[in-house]
């Protein structure tokens, strides 16, 4: 029996040590992650807003492109609107830095899901960590009272 006790204990302080060892490794490699993620999406933000004020432009040049060269001549301002849209609905310039805002925009929704996921994995790895702490400090107690 006491053998049994011995080897189940052994065993524990075994798993706990593996634990204590691996964990701030596994801490360690999810904040790179997360650090690197967040660089990533700094540099996407950057692309999002170029993009943004190239479809601006784009939007601007077309609009002039569009009156300058008489597309846009109605009577009234809703006739007006009307050929103004279609002449812009035509714009391959226009739809190509809109697909460019687009993308930016998924590329951002992506990495924030991804930066969520790592983030939950962190916490656990933490929680793990400090679980592993605390059951180190409970071994320690019953090793220190089995001796007394």
């Amino acid at each position: 029996m006491a053998t049994l006790i011995a080897t189940v204990l052994d065993e524990r302080l075994e798993m706990i040590r593996t634990m204590l060892q691996q964990g701030p490794e596994a801490i360690y490699q999810r904040q790179a992650q997360l650090v690197g993620l967040q660089n990533e999406l700094a540099g996407a933000r950057v692309a999002l807003t170029n993009a943004k004020a190239l479809y601006e432009q784009s939007l601007a040049a077309a609009t002039l492109e569009a009156y300058a060269s008489g597309g846009v001549d109605g009577k009234n301002q809703a006739q007006r609107d009307v050929q103004l849209t279609a002449a812009l609905a035509g714009d391959a310039r226009l739809h190509e830095a809109k697909a460019a805002v687009d993308g930016s925009e998924a590329e951002i929704s992506a990495i924030e899901a991804e930066m969520r996921q790592v983030e939950a994995v962190l916490a656990f790895d933490n929680n793990q960590f400090r679980a592993a702490r605390y059951m180190a400090d409970i071994e320690t107690a019953r090793i220190r009272a089995m001796g007394e």
